[in-house]
């Protein structure tokens, strides 16, 4: 059995958690490990998209799946996991006292979060009919195909969305590594 096949993509604390069960399993089995089991370490670091490559994809959608292009912009502005995404209604939408726009989901946990919302955010919330007419897994596989399509060559996924957010929050925006924290 490939291990490191398995474990791959998967998040270092992820890969960490599954190599010591499997390994204490084997212990008690008196089962011998003949492969070298890799470390969290050496699996691949998570990929989030630069700016470009996040313009490419939009632009992909634009043409191929226009209603996908307001969700790809929607999670990759404002760092939604998807079941997060998939809770906005319309009255989800609210100002604060500031006047920034912004919306209340219930994140992991159960833990309701305020989201504040850009301006280009905003307009993709209010071009779309909520509650969306697709499912989770749909979603995902539109992002998949979109991302192939766009020609970055980067499999891309809605947790890379979310990981992109966050890059390009704290490198090209300069937003506090506080503040991005605070998205989940």
């Amino acid at each position: 059995v490939n291990i490191n096949k398995f474990l791959l993509g998967k998040n270092p604390a992820t890969a960490n958690s599954y190599l010591a069960r499997i390994q204490s399993f084997c212990k008690y089995h008196n089962i011998s490990i003949h492969r070298v089991v890799r470390r969290a370490e050496d699996i691949e670091e998570p990929i989030a998209l630069n700016s470009n490559q996040l313009r490419m994809v939009i632009e992909t959608a634009k043409k191929n799946d226009p209603e996908m292009a307001h969700v790809i912009i929607i999670l990759s502005e404002t760092g939604l996991r998807v079941h997060e995404f998939m809770q906005i209604t319309g009255e989800s939408l609210f100002y604060m006292e500031d006047g920034t726009p912004a919306i209340k989901v219930k994140g992991k946990g159960r833990v309701h979060r305020t989201v504040p919302l850009t301006t280009v955010c905003l307009a993709a919330i209010k071009a779309l009919q909520f509650p969306i007419g697709k499912q989770e897994q749909a979603i995902c596989r539109a992002i998949t195909r979109l991302g192939e399509q766009s020609g970055i060559g980067i499999p891309i996924t809605t947790h890379t969305l979310r990981r992109s957010f966050a890059s390009i929050a704290l490198n090209s925006k300069g937003m506090p590594l506080q503040d991005v924290m605070r998205v989940g």
